[in-house]
């Protein structure tokens, strides 16, 4: 997210896990398991969790063995993850990713759902890079998914509508993307009203800024910030090619 960009995941925080309610944070985590335990330079025990969210990727990680700290900038999601955790020896920081200063080193690092398509500037997603990398022990891996560029301009992004159910309440949901190929960004303007029958409940609208990227300009900038590129790969995928389908990525970096 860029400095000058509002802060976003506010009202719209108490409707993201009904929003990705059918989003397979088992599958993603097993994923994300097989990217340590193949690339690594050790055994992972602590890990890093950047953008955080509401803590559903930590709760299963931590399930698996991980000893787990996540980190984020919107009090909303923290305040949902941190009810979540409950007794869980799982820590949750709120701090900017652009400037991290945890005070100790991680074995390795992941930041899940294209957390790091906020950083809408190379300035911003430099600053991120180092503040990953000096959190990170040498050799350890950070793991990142974010929107391919030849994908986004092949099949461009389209309006979403979606309603769920959530007791007595309809949620619905609308996202209006504008793409910006100059900037390779695309801002995504959420809309989301809360129904019980006739009678509105509440009304929310965001507007997200996501940045896409290049095969080559991520490698650059790895290089240039403390990593080294081990794989780019379809999100969820280490065996297959990245193409014009291929719209979430995972790139997959050795701290150097």
């Amino acid at each position: 997210m860029s400095a000058k960009e509002p802060v976003v995941f506010k009202e719209y925080a108490r409707f993201y896990d009904s929003i990705y309610e059918n989003k397979n944070y088992s599958e993603e985590c097993q994923f994300v398991d097989q990217i340590m335990k193949r690339f690594a330079g050790k055994p992972v025990k602590s890990l890093l969790d950047v953008g955080c969210g509401t803590g559903s990727h930590a709760l299963i990680l931590n399930d698996m063995g991980y000893e787990i700290t996540g980190v984020d900038l919107s009090e909303e999601m923290l305040a949902i993850a941190k009810s979540k955790v409950g007794d869980r020896e799982i820590s949750l920081i709120r701090q900017d990713l652009r400037t991290l200063d945890l005070g100790h080193r991680f074995d390795s690092a992941i930041a899940m759902f294209a957390v790091m398509g906020y950083q809408t500037t190379n300035h911003d997603f430099e600053k991120a890079l180092k503040s990953v990398r000096k959190q990170l022990y040498f050799g350890g891996v950070f793991t990142f998914d974010v929107w391919f560029g030849p994908a986004i301009l092949n099949q461009k992004p389209k309006e979403q509508t979606k309603t769920i159910t959530a007791g007595s309440r309809l949620i619905k949901y609308y996202s209006q993307p504008q793409m910006d190929i100059i900037n390779e960004t695309v801002r995504i303007n959420y809309r989301i009203s809360e129904t019980e029958g006739e009678i509105v409940i509440s009304e929310t609208q965001e507007s997200h800024l996501m940045r896409f990227f290049f095969y080559q300009e991520l490698d650059y900038f790895m290089v240039k910030n403390g990593f080294e590129t081990v794989l780019i790969c379809p999100f969820g995928r280490l065996d297959g090619g990245v193409n014009r389908e291929t719209l979430s990525i995972s790139v997959i970096a050795r701290a150097v």
